[in-house]
């Protein structure tokens, strides 16, 4: 039986894993849960002489200790050091690490094994047994021999997909390249057949979201840019009445501001504090972006604020009318989703914004320094659960400090489901991991075991299947960082920072390979194959499995 705490991305995606392996030893019952039934049951079948394990895919807080069966905690861990195994009280992970309640534990790496036996005086059985990914990916390995490193793929994600192709970039803004965009939230399911938008900026909404504004505050939010504007959940089109809640900063007070959608302009002299503005426009061309011109740079000259505000937006509210003032839902639809066309050498890495060790920023810095004058060089960023309004403005400031690059680099925002990873693995050339540390990675044992060969460092987790033979291995240098929860931020365990450098390098020389030698290519190809295999097959897992339960009984 398995025990998982739904609350807990890594060990549900562990247990998914994991299942194939399982289910080698028996009948698998997964448990959300442990309660009175489940142990009467358990103890069932413990009287009639039938083995029972608890594989527990959960913190070991979460770990009931009175069971009457063995009980396997099965974790990763991406520390040297691990704390609170003297104590009840909650570690930085929200949970006391009482390891010492187990006789015996299940983890993804070496290094985290070596952890543990450090951090219990290796009183605690360890078993290294990662997640047997390899197998699934059989059906893609027989299809994609030999990987090739130059691709021209069309993948259809249906997700939101932000393409730096799409916008007109300069050093202090960056504008949408049409009228109408690509949507910036999941618009087709949720705002179909409505008739009007309505967003206040006190918040992040998914009704509109602001592009060259500084975070909200209560009361709305204050321009970074001089061509700040707003990305609408529909498009527009036809007769429309908008109306702005707005204030202005310093010489923009009482100033004529420009307010557009879809190519038509209306103006308004907004004060220095918020007031409503009303107007029709009759937009002749469908516009999903609306945008302010014609603002003034402020420079406060404040050292406990430097930020540079301008124009103040509150809220707005849009909706389309009929001659009669009737509303009108003819043209208010949702932008469609696009198709991602590939062509060239295709970068793809799967980030966390919101995990500050995972150094998402650096790879598009690293990637479009090295490439810029490529564009046929592709960088595909797959942002799986942070949410989308939280990083957007950082990566469109990015792209903006970088300009002027060729390359081209995509941000797809959404979960993949089994297909659409499949459809995105075909497409890569190179999967690219830059973190500090890594618990278990399943993104790169799933693109490497389809024999995408890597460009990543090799400390923590991925030292076990990382090498020069399968990657362009980052160098990387031990530094004091604090735990991912700690709000404190004190220097208690140790990370693996990732040389910027050793980055830049490992793209310009893989660019190089791919397309000058794909021989080497394909033999990198073979090797991170043959690496996966080693590491994370059935064949590999399943014997050190029955070992390891060998040893424990």
């Amino acid at each position: 039986m398995t025990l998982t705490e739904q609350s807990e991305f890594a060990s549900i995606s562990m247990l998914q894993g994991f299942l194939p392996l399982l289910e080698q030893l028996g009948t698998v019952v997964v448990l959300d849960t442990i309660d009175s039934d489940f142990k009467s049951e358990c103890q069932r079948h413990i009287d009639n002489d039938e083995r029972v394990y608890l594989f527990a895919f959960a913190p070991p807080h979460c770990i009931p200790e009175d069971l009457p069966c063995s009980v396997i905690p099965v974790f990763p861990w991406a520390h040297p050091t691990i704390v609170g195994l003297e104590s009840n009280t909650d570690s930085v992970f929200g949970l006391p690490v009482s390891l010492r309640a187990f006789s015996a534990a299940i983890t993804c790496s070496t290094f985290a094994m070596q952890a543990i036996n450090e951090a219990t005086d290796s009183m605690l059985h360890i078993a290294v047994i990662p997640a047997p990914v390899w197998d699934e990916w059989h059906e893609m390995r027989l299809k994609s021999v030999p990987v090739k490193a130059v691709k021209k793929d069309t993948i259809d994600l249906k997700k939101v997909v932000l393409d730096s192709r799409d916008y007109v970039l300069t050093g202090d803004t960056v504008y949408p390249g049409k009228s109408v965009i690509s949507p910036l939230s999941g618009a087709q399911d949720k705002y179909s057949g409505r008739t009007v938008i309505a967003a206040h900026f006190g918040t992040y909404n998914q009704d509109a979201i602001g592009v060259g504004f500084y975070e909200p505050e209560n009361w709305g939010m204050w321009s970074r840019s001089l061509s700040p504007w707003i990305k609408l959940s529909q498009t527009a089109h036809g007769k429309t009445l908008v109306k702005l809640a707005l204030s202005a900063f310093g010489p923009n007070i009482g100033r004529e501001i420009q307010v557009s959608i879809g190519g038509e302009t209306a103006t308004v002299i907004p004060e220095s504090q918020v007031r409503e503005f009303e107007f029709s426009l009759d937009i002749r061309s469908p516009g999903n972006v609306l945008s302010f011109e014609n603002l003034s740079r402020i420079n406060r000259g404040r050292a406990d604020d430097p930020r540079t505000i301008g124009l103040g937006v509150a809220s707005l509210n849009i909706r389309m009318e009929k001659a009669d003032g009737a509303l009108d839902s003819d043209y208010f639809t949702a932008a469609d989703f696009k198709p991602l066309h590939l062509q060239g050498v295709v970068y793809t890495a799967l980030v966390e914004p919101a995990d500050r060790k995972d150094g998402w920023q650096d790879i598009i810095i690293a990637f479009c320094l090295a490439l810029r004058r490529q564009p046929d060089a592709n960088l595909i960023l797959v942002v799986e659960r942070t949410d989308l309004l939280s990083y957007v403005n950082d990566l469109l400031e990015i792209w903006c400090k970088l300009t002027p690059f060729d390359c081209r680099i995509v941000a797809v925002q959404g979960a993949l489901n089994t297909a659409e990873r499949a459809a995105l693995i075909e497409a890569s050339s190179f999967v690219v991991n830059n973190a500090s540390a890594e618990g278990h990675c399943r993104s790169l044992m799933d693109f490497m075991s389809c024999g995408i060969p890597a460009i990543a460092p090799n400390h923590t987790a991925m030292h076990d299947y990382i090498s020069p033979a399968n990657a362009f291995v980052v160098e990387s240098n031990s530094e004091p960082c604090a735990w991912p929860t700690d709000l404190e931020g004190r220097y208690n365990t140790l990370c693996y920072r990732p040389n910027w450098e050793s980055l830049l390098h490992a793209f310009e020389k893989s660019f190089e390979i791919a397309n000058q030698s794909p021989d080497i290519y394909e033999a990198m190809s073979a090797a991170a194959a043959r690496a996966l295999q080693r590491h994370c097959s059935l064949d590999t897992t399943a014997p050190q499995l029955h070992n390891f339960l060998a040893e424990v009984n």
